[in-house]
């Protein structure tokens, strides 16, 4: 019987580790471009319309934990290519109240799938 109840107590243990989420913080280097003001907060004393809202993401899997730089790499992939890419086709002069989340997914216990999340707020400047 107790060897029914340790088996139980693995299999929840396993079951539970394939639903884990972890987070890190990193920072996304921005490519250098005259035109695309991105950041994190608002632009108070700016006159500006808001175009729409922008949101990109990059996805990698493979085993284990990612290194922190490989995070970084993802978060730079999502801004660049993403979320400044997609408020260039809006025609926005600046990304506004940019906010980036990293999650990691457990999947068929070997597998790890990271996710990376960019959103912002395309604005033009009157």
């Amino acid at each position: 019987m107790k060897k029914y109840i340790h088996l139980s107590i693995l299999f929840i243990v396993m079951l539970a580790m394939t639903s884990c989420s972890l987070s890190y913080t990193t920072v996304a280097k921005p490519k250098p471009s005259g035109k695309m003001l991105v950041t994190s907060g608002d632009l108070p004393n700016k006159n500006y319309e808001v175009l729409g809202f922008v949101e990109s993401t990059a996805s990698e899997m493979g085993f284990g934990l990612p290194e922190e730089s490989k995070i970084s790499q993802m978060k730079t992939k999502a801004l660049n290519n993403g979320l400044v890419s997609k408020g260039e086709s809006l025609g926005a002069d600046a990304i506004i109240n940019v906010k980036m989340s990293t999650s990691s997914q457990a999947t068929y216990f070997v597998f790890l799938t990271t996710n990376v999340f960019v959103t912002g707020t395309a604005i033009k400047f009157k």
